[in-house]
């Protein structure tokens, strides 16, 4: 907040030295301040066109700065086009145990699942057991890349004692290296297709209000 307040200052004190040098001596302070307040925001807004402007063809130019200091270093356009042909005719081929990894990052509290309906959410993470993992098959399109997986897990979320099974997918996109993503395939998601619960210990009982207010009276004496 002291940094805005520091700034309209510092604006303050440029329109009035503005307006005055704009200004002869006797022109009031109130005319002093409109005019310096005037020419100084038209000034602004011209310096950040003409940066806005200047940064646009950098990043055109530069491409975005990765080929100067990233992996597009020292190449040309042709040279940079190959480079990313050759990333992506190489899709990720991950092995079970980076799989794993894969899951146990990812955040399945976001995620619905298909065959359980439930307040709390599905999380790999809650138990960290991941009883079998096995790759059924591959598809692409376009810039995205899936591996289906068939799966086994226990964790204690949603439910207590919650075990599954089914197949979800593992999805990468394919970057061109702009906006400080790395070119290639970089890993998205992963979300389930189908699943079927094998056991959880939900209650299932709806509670009544007998449940709810055990001491309350329900009867008037």
């Amino acid at each position: 907040m002291r940094f805005l307040f520091g700034g309209i200052a510092i604006f303050l004190v440029i329109a009035f030295m503005v307006g005055r040098i704009l200004s002869t001596r006797r022109t009031p302070m109130r005319k002093v301040l409109a005019k310096g307040f005037y020419y100084t925001t038209i000034g602004t807004l011209a310096l950040a066109v003409l940066f806005g402007i200047g940064a646009l063809i950098y990043f055109a130019v530069s491409g975005n700065g990765l080929r100067d200091t990233g992996p597009f270093s020292g190449m040309s356009e042709t040279e940079k086009t190959v480079y990313l042909d050759s990333l992506f005719s190489n899709p990720p081929d991950p092995s079970i145990p980076q799989l794993e990894t894969e899951i146990m990052k990812f955040r399945f509290n976001s995620e619905a699942l298909p065959c359980y309906e439930s307040i709390h959410a599905f999380d790999v993470r809650s138990l960290e057991e991941i009883i079998a993992l096995e790759k059924v098959n591959t598809k692409s399109s376009d810039r995205v890349y899936e591996i289906n997986v068939r799966g086994e897990f226990k964790t204690d979320r949603p439910e207590v004692g919650f075990h599954l099974k089914g197949i979800f997918v593992v999805q990468y996109v394919f970057s061109k290296g702009k906006r400080d993503v790395t070119p290639g395939w970089n890993f998205s998601k992963v979300y389930f297709t189908s699943c079927d619960v094998l056991s959880h210990h939900a209650d299932k009982k709806e509670k009544t209000r007998e449940d709810l207010y055990p001491d309350l009276k329900r009867t008037a004496e």
